[in-house]
């Protein structure tokens, strides 16, 4: 509809904002404008998505070789582990935002954890932290965690806090934006999935589990590359 001339809607000439990935949905418009066919125009999403998942192998390991300079079997552990990871395949093969997201957001934390090392407080990290709620409406999380540690690794607190808030700019305008837009403060998805849903409690315990269970190699293999310092 975005590519059509319809407006940032599910349905034309009705405004509902019927996705939570604000920057991907930018992105898949901009696929429908290359000169390609409807039925291929998706291949090009998957194409971006694979590169994504290529420039995530790349940046964990560089966050690795940070964290654990002199590490033995950590590299190939990690490589191991992501590249059996369904998640990480799921989303590549399927366009979903979530390469984009953890792309950006390993960026964030590798430029994050050099400027920890070097003593210096760069602009670049804030503005990918800015950019992750604007792919993922609930990156806010994820912005949290690339925040606690700016803050608690920073040389400079102080400037620190400052750019945090100029990170929060962005997101904030897209709020404005979104409720002047479409009248609501948040997604439809959010009013679908999360609103006066039962059981939320119980809903969440079980995914912890579950991610739990589906990452317990992972999480041996960081123990034992941890260990074999």
């Amino acid at each position: 509809n975005l590519a059509e001339g319809h407006g940032l809607v599910w349905n034309p000439e009705e405004k509902v904002e019927g996705y939570s990935n604000f920057l991907w949905t930018l992105i898949m418009a901009g696929g429908h404008l290359l000169p390609l066919h409807m039925a291929h125009s998706s291949l090009a999403i998957k194409i971006i998505n694979l590169l994504l998942a290529g420039c995530i192998l790349l940046l964990s390991e560089n966050i690795l070789r940070l964290l654990l300079p002199q590490t033995r079997i950590g590299v190939p552990a990690l490589l191991l582990s992501l590249v059996l990871c369904c998640d990480l395949v799921f989303w590549s093969a399927n366009g979903f935002e979530t390469t984009l997201l953890t792309a950006t957001f390993l960026w964030a934390i590798k430029l994050l954890l050099e400027d920890a090392q070097r003593g210096q407080t760069r602009k670049l990290p804030f503005v990918l932290m800015a950019l992750l709620p604007l792919i993922r409406a609930d990156a806010f999380f994820p912005w949290a965690g690339a925040a606690l540690l700016a803050f608690s690794t920073s040389p400079k607190r102080g400037r620190t806090v400052l750019m945090l808030g100029y990170s929060l700019t962005l997101p904030l305008l897209h709020l404005l934006w979104r409720h002047n837009y479409y009248g609501e403060w948040l997604p439809n998805t959010y009013y679908l999935k999360v609103q006066d849903a039962p059981d939320t409690l119980i809903k969440g315990i079980k995914y912890i589990l579950v991610f739990g269970r589906n990452y317990a190699l992972p999480f041996f293999l960081a123990a034992l590359a941890v260990v074999s310092q």
